[in-house]
């Protein structure tokens, strides 16, 4: 429950993310977990200008994790998404 609660507040936050920020923090919530490579070049793909540096941006504020070769939502929204279905910001 705790995670839920802390997702829902990270959702507030994310209200205050530029629109290039959101479009990246929704494509994470619709991915959930992928590849560096695939993520640049899919982020790319959707008009993001400089996905790495967004990307980074985002890890740095706690909403999607660096597992190296991987990136991953943050744990919180991925427990809300798997309890609720997909949220967009």
């Amino acid at each position: 429950m705790e995670d839920l609660a802390e997702a829902y507040r990270m959702l507030e936050d994310a209200k205050r993310l530029s629109p290039e920020e959101r479009e990246v923090l929704n494509y994470f919530i619709e991915s959930l977990s992928v590849g560096v490579v695939r993520a640049v070049k899919e982020l790319k793909a959707r008009g993001v200008q400089n996905p790495e540096e967004v990307i980074a941006r985002l890890v740095e504020k706690g909403f999607v994790e660096d597992k190296g070769d991987c990136y991953n939502l943050a744990a919180p929204l991925r427990e809300l998404v798997h309890r609720k279905g997909r949220v967009r910001v």
